[in-house]
């Protein structure tokens, strides 16, 4: 038996032997499936409505998402799925009222036990310790607001940043987590650069004229979509693109093969493309989603 609404989320284990898929919209029901299989092996429930982000960690422990609980607050919980192929079995770890409109979640792929949210006017670092969360905000100074000459592509009277989604540097010559670095999007267009070690804000790259709905950074670029219809290759420096893409509509999710050879956009309107990153070619492969 599979959802009765749409998926708003899906997520695979680093082994891709484990599909998560949520269900948007009232109730909000996570399943867990045998992707060999086919079958459904689990099913989450620990929130009544609107799920908004979800993710599993790096070992495959635990899967986290966000959602409102029956007050209409939004809250994060995280399952232990150690056992779901197994037994069926994934018990609630924590369960944490949170009131910052998270957008996106992520484990951090540094830390065991350590997530990264983004928001309505947040980013926030949390460490999971005896059955709590305990999180701590970056602190944005001026950046909490949108900077002038970015307002133009966003609702009017549209003030405060908005961040909406989450990528983690991957350099393996990195050792100290002090050395190492999150890039979170923003609906302004700007992508934030964040120290991870220190928990401080170290630059702000204006990439994207509208909002930036996906970014992921690969070994050695960083990709992003926007409402703008550009898909963008970047150096990590972000001193200016290597590649892009126009579309006809806006791009609203991206992601990249693992030897980074080919970088897949999924539009607004439906369709889904590739571009190859050594021929610098671009082919549709779905024009539209019925």
């Amino acid at each position: 038996m599979g959802h009765t609404n749409g998926i708003c989320s899906a997520a695979f284990n680093s082994a891709g032997t484990l599909l998560a898929t949520a269900e948007e919209g009232r109730p909000a029901v996570i399943r867990l499936w045998d992707f060999k299989g086919g079958a459904c092996v689990g099913i989450l429930s620990g929130h009544e409505r609107d799920i908004a982000a979800m993710h599993i960690s790096a070992d495959g422990r635990c899967l986290t998402a966000v959602g409102l609980d029956k007050a209409g607050r939004q809250a994060i919980v995280v399952w232990d799925i150690t056992r779901v192929l197994a037994t069926s079995e994934a018990p609630v770890v924590v369960r944490h009222s949170t009131k910052y409109s998270v957008l996106s979640i992520k484990f951090s792929p540094f830390e065991e036990d350590h997530l990264v949210t983004c928001g309505r006017d947040s980013i926030r670092f949390y460490r999971l310790k005896n059955g709590r969360l305990r999180g701590c905000s970056i602190n944005l100074g001026e950046h909490r607001q949108v900077a002038p000459e970015a307002r133009a592509s966003l609702p009017p009277g549209t003030t405060h940043n908005t961040f909406t989604d989450i990528a983690f540097e991957v350099d393996y010559g990195l050792e100290k987590v002090e050395e190492r670095h999150c890039f979170v999007a923003s609906a302004s267009g700007a992508v934030f650069q964040v120290n991870y070690g220190r928990r401080t804000l170290e630059a702000v790259f204006q990439l994207h004229n509208g909002p930036i709905n996906s970014i992921i950074v690969n070994e050695g670029f960083c990709i992003t979509g926007s409402d703008d219809r550009y898909l963008r290759m970047w150096p990590v420096d972000f001193s200016d693109y290597f590649l892009e893409a126009e579309h006809e509509t806006p791009v609203t999710a991206v992601g990249v093969t693992p030897d980074g050879l080919a970088i897949a956009a999924l539009t607004a309107g439906g369709s889904v493309g590739v571009l190859d990153v050594p021929s610098h070619r671009y082919r549709t492969l779905l024009r539209s989603h019925t």
